[in-house]
């Protein structure tokens, strides 16, 4: 699926009825082509080694599997017996389909509020079977869902970690000042247990600090000290990521609204 763009986009256009349509030109005579519209709504499941890329995951319940330990003793699968064995399944899980598909449409279930948009979507669907199932099925599949599905998403795990650690380094120095990139940097990578120090084989770079503060739309300025230019940041480009973010502190709200803009620099080149 890496590198395979076309396959992705029918995949990731098949997550909402109303949208889900791909076009591709089709032959109609020998010598004859026309475009058509293909309908590609429908439920999937995939598995890999490995990780999918994030806009399939956006729009999935993820399950992890780890490799069974040695100590681990699980019932052989049979796949020569697989659908045999199965069959009764499918054919009631069918039958309860049809017999409450009118209904699961009206039904909009609550959703646990730690879960973002699309995870919120995702799991409507689900919640709405197990509501209308009852017993102990509410319950249990708000609870999977939540511990599936809570925001957290893997490629912004770095970057908001990145936001927690330059939020302590705002905290630890002057307010409303500008910090050389390269001070900032620094007190990043001399940080105990943090991944700055080796970040991605090199430490952490001017550049890459950059790109991964790039999905929050924080950005360096110029600044002039002592006739040297240098790139640098303040703490009011990163309130509104703070405030999205980060969990709130007690005086955060003081901080991020009474910055004004300021003359003073924190450090020199």
């Amino acid at each position: 699926m890496d590198g395979k763009e076309e396959l992705r986009g029918i995949i990731n256009a098949g997550h909402t009825r109303d949208t889900a349509t791909v076009v591709r030109v089709e032959k109609v005579t020998r010598d004859t082509f026309a475009p058509r519209i293909f309908n590609v709504f429908g439920a999937r499941v995939f598995a890999r080694i490995g990780v999918f890329p994030s806009t399939i995951r956006d729009r999935a319940v993820e399950i992890k599997m780890k490799r069974r330990g040695k100590h681990e003793k699980v019932e052989p699968l049979r796949i020569d017996r697989l659908r045999a064995d199965t069959e009764h399944f499918r054919q009631r899980c069918f039958r309860w389909a049809s017999d409450n598909v009118e209904v699961l449409r009206t039904l909009d279930p609550p959703v646990p509020a730690q879960l973002n948009d699309r995870a919120a979507d995702n799991s409507r669907p689900l919640l709405a079977i197990a509501d209308l199932i009852g017993g102990p099925w509410p319950a249990r599949a708000r609870t999977a869902l939540s511990s599936l599905c809570a925001d957290g998403d893997d490629d912004l795990e770095l970057p908001v970690q990145l936001l927690a650690d330059v939020r302590d380094f705002f905290d630890k120095n002057a307010i409303g000042v500008s910090f050389a990139t390269t001070i900032i940097l620094e007190y990043l990578r001399q940080l105990p247990e943090s991944p700055w120090g080796t970040f991605s084989n090199g430490g952490l770079t001017p550049a890459k600090f950059a790109s991964l503060l790039r999905p929050f739309g924080i950005r360096s300025h110029q600044n002039w000290k002592g006739g040297k230019n240098f790139h640098g940041y303040r703490r009011v480009d990163f309130a509104d990521a703070f405030g999205r973010w980060l969990p709130a502190k007690k005086d955060d709200a003081h901080k991020d609204t009474d910055i004004a803009e300021a003359d003073g620099i924190g450090n020199e080149l």
